[in-house]
Formats: C-alpha cells, sequence, structure tokens
C-alpha cells in the first residue's frame, strides 16, 4: 500500500510540473483558490474546536493545564457524547489544513514549472 501511494504521488508531481510550464497562471490560481479556501474554513473550525474542547473537559473536571497546546492527547478524557460534538470539529480542522497545505505545494509547483520553463 505505501509503494501504490509513492507511486501515486511521484505521478502526481510529474503530471502537476508538466501543467505548470503549459498553464503556471491556472495552476498558480488554483493553488491559491484552495491555500485560501481551506485556511478560510479550518481557523474557524479550529476554534470551534478548541472552544468545544475546552468546554468539554471542564465539564468532566478533568482538563489538564497543556489541553491547548496538546489537544489531541486528551481526546480520551471525553465521554462517548462529548467526542460526537467535539471531534467533527477537530477532523474538519485537519482536513482544512491538508487542503491548504495542498493549495501551497501547488503553488510552489507552479512558481518551479515557471522559473524552469525558461
Amino acid at each position: 500500500m505505501k509503494e501504490a501511494l509513492w507511486v501515486a504521488g511521484l505521478v502526481s508531481l510529474m503530471v502537476l510540473l508538466g501543467l505548470s510550464r503549459t498553464a503556471a497562471d491556472g495552476l498558480l490560481s488554483v493553488g491559491q483558490w484552495v491555500m485560501y479556501g481551506g485556511a478560510a474554513i479550518g481557523v474557524p473550525l479550529e476554534i470551534v474546536y478548541f472552544g468545544a474542547l475546552y468546554l468539554a473537559l471542564g465539564k468532566t473536571g478533568r482538563r489538564p493545564g497543556d489541553w491547548y497546546s496538546r489537544p489531541f492527547d486528551h481526546h480520551h478524557l471525553l465521554t462517548p457524547d462529548q467526542r460526537w460534538w467535539v471531534l467533527p470539529f477537530y477532523l474538519l480542522g485537519a482536513l482544512s489544513f491538508a487542503a491548504a497545505t495542498l493549495g501551497i505545494a501547488i503553488v510552489v509547483i507552479a512558481i518551479v514549472g515557471v522559473s524552469f520553463s525558461g
């Protein structure tokens, strides 16, 4: 399975580099939209997640001192009901962060493609 992911990643990179030479402006715009969209959705979701986690851990009386700096280490302290209303924000925020990171990668690939196309 890992090998298939490596192959898919390398093929995707080659395709993106090829596209970046021919459609750099379009690829740059797509990368920017993905990056900004991921950040615009992810930042509010993470704020809601931290607020919900703060309230949930406080309600159970088991809020550690490092709950903010290492929030994922304390998910086991949540009750099953609390997990249903706290962890979706964590997951969606993480996916939004991944989308923003993907957008950054697309922008970098577009810039590299333009730089090497002469």
